[in-house]
C-alpha cells in the first residue's frame, strides 16, 4: 500500500512514476526458488494468472505522460482517464482493486486525488514451494520497505497473511509479558 507522505494524492506524475518504479522493483528485485525449473525466479516469472493486476497502474499512468506531453483532441478521445474505469486506445481497465481514498471532480467521474494506491503481488502456489519459502519471500519485500527503502515521498507498507500473523504473535507475546506480574522482576 502506498501513500504520499505530504497526504496529498498519488495519481501527481512523480508520485506515480515512483509507484510505477516500485512496482518493477518488486516484480524483478525479490526472487524464490522454483525446484522444478531448477532456478530462482521473480514475480515477473512466477506470477501466472496475476501478473496483469497491477497494470492499471501502470496503464494509468502512461495516459497521464501521453496527454500531458500531446493533448490533441484525437488523443483525448482515445485515452479516457476516467474512474472507475479508465479506457486506453479502445482498451478498458478497472482503477477499483488498486485506487483508494478517491475524490472526484464535480463532473463524477475525473479523478482529483488518490489517497493510497494499493500493488498486489500475488501468485498460485508453484509445487516445489514450501509454506516457510513464501513465507521468506513476503518478509523479504517487507524487510527492503522497512529497512531499505527510501521512503522520500511515498510510504510503503506491505500487508499479506505473513505479515498479519508475525504482527498478531508479536502483540499476543507483548500482551502476555504485560499481565504477568513476574515480568518486571526479571
Amino acid at each position: 500500500m502506498l501513500r504520499a507522505r505530504d497526504n496529498q494524492s498519488m495519481i501527481r506524475p512523480e508520485y506515480l512514476n515512483e509507484t510505477v518504479q516500485i512496482m518493477n522493483f518488486v516484480s524483478s528485485h525479490f526472487l524464490i526458488y522454483d525446484a522444478d525449473v531448477r532456478r530462482n525466479q521473480s514475480f515477473d516469472e512466477f506470477c501466472g494468472g496475476f501478473c496483469q493486476a497491477n497494470e492499471p497502474v501502470r496503464q494509468f499512468y502512461n495516459g497521464m505522460r501521453v496527454l500531458a506531453a500531446n493533448a490533441s483532441f484525437e488523443l483525448e478521445n482515445r485515452i479516457d482517464l476516467a474512474y472507475p474505469t479508465s479506457e486506453m486506445f479502445s482498451r478498458s481497465f478497472s482503477l477499483l482493486p488498486n485506487f483508494f481514498g478517491i475524490e472526484l471532480e464535480d463532473d463524477g467521474r475525473t479523478l482529483k486525488s488518490v489517497a493510497m494506491i494499493a500493488l498486489i503481488f500475488r501468485a498460485e502456489k508453484h509445487r516445489s514451494w514450501t509454506r516457510d519459502m513464501v513465507k521468506q519471500w513476503e518478509l523479504r519485500v517487507q524487510d527492503y520497505f522497512e529497512n531499505s527503502f527510501n521512503q522520500g515521498k511515498i510510504e510503503v507498507s506491505t500487508l499479506s497473511p505473513t505479515i498479519v500473523e508475525y504482527v498478531c504473535s508479536h502483540q499476543n507475546m507483548n500482551e502476555n509479558r504485560a499481565s504477568d506480574p513476574l515480568s518486571d522482576q526479571k
